[in-house]
C-alpha cells in the first residue's frame, strides 16, 4: 500500500468535492431562513418551501424505526431465530436508528446521505457519551464535510476507497491499544470551522 500516493489522491478527491460541499451549505442556509442564527439567509424567507419539502419528504421516507422479521424452515431452529429477531429489534430501538436514519435522509435531500454500520471502537463509545459499548453494533451518520471517496469511479460499487474523518477524545486514543503504537505521540487539534480545502463546514 503506497500511503503517500493515497494521501495525495485523497487530497485531490477532497478538492473535487469542495463544490458540492459549498452548494450544500448554501442550500442549508436557505433551509434555516434568517431567524435561526447569524449564518442563515441574509434576507427574510416568508414561506420556506425548502423546509416544507424536507418536512414532508422526510416523514414519507423514514416514518418509524424499521423492524426485522426472521424465519427458518427448520422447526428445531425456530426458538433461536425468534430470539435473534427479538434481539435485532431491541438493538434497533437501543441504537436510536430512527433518528440516525432521519438525519441521513435529510442529508440526502440536500446532497448525499451517508451512513456507516460498524462495530463501535472506544472512540465511538466516548463520542456517544459511553451509551454505546465498544464492540457493539452501531449506525452513525457521516457528514459530507468529513467524507471522501474515489471520485474517478463511475459508480460507488467501483470505488477504490471510501473514508471519513472522525474526532475522538485524545485520552481515549492514547489509552487504547487498537490505535497503534504511535498513539502516545498524537496531539489534540481544535475543531476548525473550515475544511482544510478552505470551504466552510456545515
Amino acid at each position: 500500500l503506497d500511503i503517500p500516493r493515497l494521501v495525495t489522491t485523497m487530497r485531490q478527491d477532497r478538492l473535487a468535492l469542495e463544490r458540492f460541499r459549498t452548494k450544500r451549505v448554501a442550500m442549508v442556509r436557505e433551509y434555516m431562513g434568517n431567524n435561526w442564527n447569524d449564518d442563515g439567509m441574509g434576507r427574510e424567507v416568508p414561506v420556506n418551501m425548502i423546509s416544507l419539502y424536507c418536512s414532508i419528504m422526510g416523514r414519507n421516507l423514514m416514518p418509524n424505526n424499521p423492524r426485522c422479521m426472521l424465519s427458518t424452515f427448520d422447526p428445531k431452529q425456530k426458538p433461536v431465530v425468534k430470539a435473534m429477531q427479538q434481539w435485532d429489534n431491541d438493538q434497533i430501538i437501543k441504537m436510536n436508528l430512527k433518528n440516525v436514519l432521519s438525519r441521513i435522509v435529510l442529508d440526502g435531500l440536500f446532497s448525499i446521505g451517508i451512513g456507516m454500520v460498524a462495530l463501535a471502537t472506544p472512540g465511538d463509545s466516548a463520542m456517544s457519551a459511553w451509551k454505546q459499548k465498544a464492540g457493539g453494533v452501531f449506525v452513525d451518520r457521516i457528514s459530507l464535510d468529513d467524507f471522501v471517496f474515489d471520485t474517478h469511479a463511475q459508480d460507488f460499487s467501483e470505488c477504490a476507497y471510501m473514508g471519513h474523518r472522525v474526532r475522538v477524545p485524545l485520552e481515549v486514543v492514547r489509552e487504547s491499544k487498537m490505535y497503534g503504537k504511535y498513539r502516545k505521540e498524537v496531539s489534540a487539534q481544535y475543531d476548525r470551522p473550515y475544511n482544510l480545502e478552505g470551504d466552510q463546514r456545515l
